[in-house]
C-alpha cells in the first residue's frame, strides 16, 4: 500500500491536492481491513458476543488523547517545579 503511494505521488503532477492520498489511504485501509477480518468478525459474532458502536470507540479513544494530555502536562510541571530557570520559549 505505501509502496503504491509513494509511486502515484511520483508519477502525479505536483499540483494534485494532498487529500486525494489521504482519502486513498483510509478507503485502501478500510477495504483491507474488512477482507481480513470479516470472518474473524462473524465468527466473534456467531459464538455469543456483542458488536458496538463506533462512537463507543471513539469515546474511548477520546478518553485516551486526554490521559496522553494530562501525562504530558504532568511532566511539564514538574519540569518547572523541579528547575525554576527553565524557560520554553
Amino acid at each position: 500500500m505505501t509502496v503504491a503511494i509513494f509511486v502515484a505521488a511520483y508519477l502525479l503532477p505536483e499540483n494534485v491536492p494532498a487529500i486525494v492520498f489521504t482519502i486513498g489511504s483510509l478507503i485502501g485501509v478500510r477495504q483491507y481491513a474488512e477482507v481480513k477480518q470479516k470472518a474473524l468478525l462473524a465468527d466473534f459474532l456467531e459464538n455469543g458476543a456483542t458488536h458496538h458502536s463506533g462512537w463507543r470507540a471513539f469515546g474511548v479513544s477520546l478518553l485516551c488523547v486526554l490521559v496522553v494530555f494530562l501525562v504530558i502536562v504532568a511532566v511539564v510541571l514538574v519540569a518547572l517545579l523541579l528547575n525554576p530557570d527553565l524557560v520554553i520559549d
